[in-house]
Parts: C-alpha cells; structure tokens; sequence
C-alpha cells in the first residue's frame, strides 16, 4: 500500500497529493470509466453548490488534487460523486467493523474493507493540516468523500456497511459471528432477521487469557469459515478484503495491509 505525507493548507494537501498518487489516480479513472457524464453534469451544479457551502476546503483540495495529477477536475469530482443504477446505495458493500472498548492494548478497532472486483488502488495518506489535527486516512486514490481512519488525539471514523438488499444475509451472518465472538449477545434482534439460523454453525474465535487484545484483532480479521468469513477471498457475492487495518485509540498507533490480511504483514506507524 502507498503511503504519501502531505501537510499545509487544502490547496497544498491536495497539490501533494496528486503529484504523489498520479500513476495511482489514473488507474483509478481507466478502471472505471465514466458511461454517464450527461446525467453526471446534470448533477454536477449542485454537488458544486453543496460543496462550496458547507465544505469549501475540501473543494479546493479536490480541485488543487486534480491539478497536481494532471487530470480533468471533473474526473476528481465523478470519484468522489457516484452515480448508482438506483437509489443511493451501491450493490458492492460489505465491510466489516468491530471495535474493542478495552484489553491489554487499550480500546481498538478493526476493520476489512471489502469490495469485488476491478480493484481500486487503495493508499494511505498521512495529512498535517495547518487548519486540524494530525491524521492517516485510507481511501482509493483520487477520494475525499470515503475514509477510515483516526487522528492525532485517536479519534477515529469508519465507513460502515450499508448492506444492499443483496447482501443483507452475508451481512446479518457477519453481524451473529461478532456478536457470539465478542459475547454481546446472540445477533440481531427477530425482528431484523433475514433468515432462519443466521450465522451458521463456524466455531467462533473467542478471546485468550489476555481479553480482547490486538492478537484476538489480528485473529478475527483473518478468519476464514464454511458460513462466515471475514477475510474475504471471493465469496460470497464476489467479494474480497481489499485492505485492512487495526486502530489502537490510546498510543494512536495504527497497523495495516492491502488485499487479504491472512496473506500479507501489516505495516505500522504512529499518528502524532
């Protein structure tokens, strides 16, 4: 996974960023070339308008990113504004997030991010801003409007699972696993079942003498089942784990990998 350090103002942020991540945002363009731009730039008016109200830095680093890239700004924007066959949702969602409120290692996170295939390029950007806290977010490159991530003080925001009715079942199976391996309870609710013995009957990883600890994050992010897995390497529904990443909130020091966790060493560093 790159990792790119930026630091200044948005303009700068985003200057940096582009000229570090060209080869990795015009993949990121030829993967998914736009069909659409007359509904795109019938949109586009008031994406603009909502930006430059509420969000005017992160327009101006979204238009500095596609300067220092060399690209159409108009590109940078249809990254970060989807246009889905319906609704709002996208049919290839399916995350999976848990977060420990304390152990050995203190209060942590872990997450898979998962998607089908093309695979978009996933980076890591350590971004000193002279207007916020010190922060590392993971995104594809090219992206402002999807992260993960914490800051300097260990604050931390994930991008959850919006589960499209596709994968509603592989969801709530995901949803009954953590729930026995973290001894919340039994999973969700009867009246948000989607189906009868949701969960399945894989034996569940349950924390050592140590308590939910980074060795039982580690151990959980890289299960692999007959019903449940969340080291993900295609099914169901075709999706894989695209990156991986482990947030310890109380050193602020963060850990991660691209493509399947089980296969790869995790990279560290500390947010300060």
């Amino acid at each position: 996974m790159r990792v790119i350090d930026c630091s200044g103002d948005p303009q700068q942020i985003g200057e940096c960023t582009g000229e570090a991540l060209r080869l990795e945002i015009a993949e990121h363009i030829e993967l998914f070339p736009m069909q659409r731009w007359q509904e795109f730039d019938a949109r586009l008016p008031d994406f603009l308008e909502a930006l430059q109200r509420h969000l005017p830095q992160v327009l101006e680093e979204i238009r500095a990113t596609a300067r220092g890239a060399g690209v159409e700004e108009r590109e940078i924007l249809r990254l970060n504004l989807p246009l889905f066959a319906a609704g709002l949702d996208p049919d290839t969602s399916g995350c999976t997030n848990f977060v420990f409120s304390g152990g050995r290692d203190g209060p942590l996170w872990g997450k898979n991010n998962d998607g089908c295939e093309p695979h978009r390029p996933v980076v890591a950007r350590y971004v000193r801003s002279t207007e916020g806290i010190p922060q590392v977010t993971f995104t594809f490159a090219g992206l402002l409007a999807i992260t993960d991530g914490m800051n300097a003080d260990g604050a931390s925001g994930l991008h959850a699972d919006r589960r499209p009715p596709a994968g509603k079942l592989d969801a709530h199976q995901r949803w009954h696993f953590l729930d026995r391996a973290l001894g919340a309870g039994d999973g969700p609710p009867p009246d948000v079942d989607v189906s009868a013995g949701c969960g399945g009957a894989d034996a569940v990883p349950q924390p050592g003498a140590a308590g939910t600890d980074l060795e039982f994050a580690r151990t959980l992010l890289h299960h692999h089942g007959d019903v449940v897995s969340l080291c993900r390497h295609g099914e169901p529904l075709g999706y894989h784990s695209e990156y991986s990443m482990i947030g310890m909130s109380a050193s602020c020091r963060l850990l991660f990998c691209d493509i399947h966790p089980c296969e790869q060493e995790y990279q560290g560093l500390v947010v300060q």
